[in-house]
């Protein structure tokens, strides 16, 4: 027989045991310098008002920048992130990431000043296991990162992984926890997954994705001239995300690509991405990668270099990937000879709430909109034109974010896309 005294003790255990078990399996918010915040290419700073933790996480303004979480995810599917930010321009989309693989984006509203704190919403699929979660800036001019005050994910199913002293890296990609883990075991690196390009006078720079996990000693970059069908290798260390090609000549194309070198062999060639550089005086500019999105390893130790024809010759190149930040990027290919005719079938897609959500598809995309249009934007509209019509017929409006014509409240405005790079695609409006 228990007495009252053992009862009360075990009563007391029980009760405890529950309030640690809701402990363990609350919602994660993830602050920098803690486990599961792995870097953010920039600095960590302390010079405003509001913020939660140590601080908040400031990307630096150039293409694909960003801030790196790791979490485990016991059952893996649908998981709800938050994240608490401030920023005081217009909204701004950042693409997201799970594993390198593109989810969407995030779209931020104006805080209206940088002491006031807002939160931004996104569902995103984890994987059972290990999550590498990436929210970055895209290859849209000026569409630069907010601050992230936090990164929260809701779920009782979710742990932060421990990938070292949370870092970060503003003057280079190569002190942060990218290619070279110390758990890297005796594998070939996986297959380079390239995130995009940008161009100026002369040069192009390449951008792929770190990889965490194997160690990688070397990436070596080629490119070829789709002019002479030569093509050159150049190459940067292990630690290296982006390569600055130098000594290019105007008015050509350039089809670049990366493999990832280490001890025990080489990876498979990435995906491509092509480029024209322009001449003396023309517009920077940024291109979006082709192919698979997802890394592959090989199965197997490689050890030829590549398939490629060149040498390894003098560009004199740095690894730089600052090279783009104040360029008028073309990534909006917004006043192009857009009408009517450029894709998307017919307008069947209703859309409301302020935005199209994504695409889901390279193809042409069309949706219709009653709602009044105040002013309106796109995010990852790389490669692509739009048109847009008041019930698909009329004068076509083919300047992003220019004022549509009137309508009545039974119309509809159609939005009217071409093809182009990313699935992720969207229109937003207000």
């Amino acid at each position: 027989m228990f007495s009252s005294k053992h009862l009360l003790g075990f009563l007391i255990a029980t009760f405890s045991l529950c309030i640690y078990t809701q402990q363990a399996h609350a919602d994660l918010v993830l602050q920098e310098n803690a486990s599961g915040f792995c870097k953010v290419d920039g600095t960590i700073d302390n010079n405003h008002l509001g913020y939660t933790g140590v601080g908040f996480a400031n990307t630096d303004d150039e293409y694909f920048k960003g801030i790196t979480w790791h979490i485990w995810s016991e059952s893996g599917g649908t998981h709800m992130l938050e994240f608490r930010y401030a920023h005081t321009t217009w909204t701004r989309s950042d693409v997201i990431e799970v594993n390198n693989s593109p989810m969407g984006t995030v779209l931020f509203d104006n805080t209206g000043s940088l002491d006031n704190w807002a939160t931004a919403q996104r569902s995103v699929p984890l994987f059972p296991g290990d999550n590498v979660i990436t929210l970055r800036t895209d290859t849209i001019d000026y569409n630069w990162m907010p601050n992230i005050d936090y990164m929260k994910i809701y779920g009782n199913d979710v742990s932060p992984v421990d990938c070292g002293a949370g870092s970060s890296s503003s003057s280079s990609s190569s002190s942060s926890s990218s290619s070279s883990s110390s758990s890297s075991g005796a594998f070939a690196p996986c297959k380079p997954v390239i995130r995009g390009a940008t161009v100026a006078p002369g040069s192009a720079t390449l951008y792929w994705h770190s990889q965490l996990g194997v160690e990688v000693t070397t990436y070596r970059v080629r490119y070829m001239s789709q002019t002479t069908g030569m093509s050159t290798v150049l190459e940067v260390p292990g630690t290296a995300t982006s390569a600055r090609i130098n000594n290019l000549p105007a008015n050509t194309r350039y089809t670049l690509a990366v493999r990832a070198i280490n001890q025990y062999g080489t990876s498979l060639e990435s995906n491509t991405v092509t480029v024209t550089i322009p001449g003396n005086g023309g517009p920077s500019s940024s291109s979006s990668s082709s192919g698979s999105q997802t890394p592959v390893c090989s199965s197997s130790s490689s050890t030829s270099s590549s398939s490629s024809s060149g040498s390894s010759t003098g560009s004199s190149s740095s690894n730089s990937s600052s090279s783009s930040s104040s360029s008028s990027s073309s990534s909006s290919s917004s006043s192009a000879s857009s009408s009517s005719s450029s894709g998307g079938g017919s307008c069947n897609a209703i859309a409301t709430g302020g935005n199209s959500g994504n695409f889901n598809t390279t193809g042409p995309y069309c949706f219709r909109v009653q709602s009044a249009v105040n002013g309106w934007g796109v995010s990852n509209f790389t490669g692509r034109s739009i048109a847009v019509t008041v019930n698909g017929s009329g004068t076509a409006v083919t300047t992003i974010g220019a004022p549509l014509p009137a309508k009545s409240s039974t119309a509809y405005y159609h939005f009217n896309s071409s093809a182009g790079a990313y699935p992720y695609a969207s229109v937003y409006w207000w």
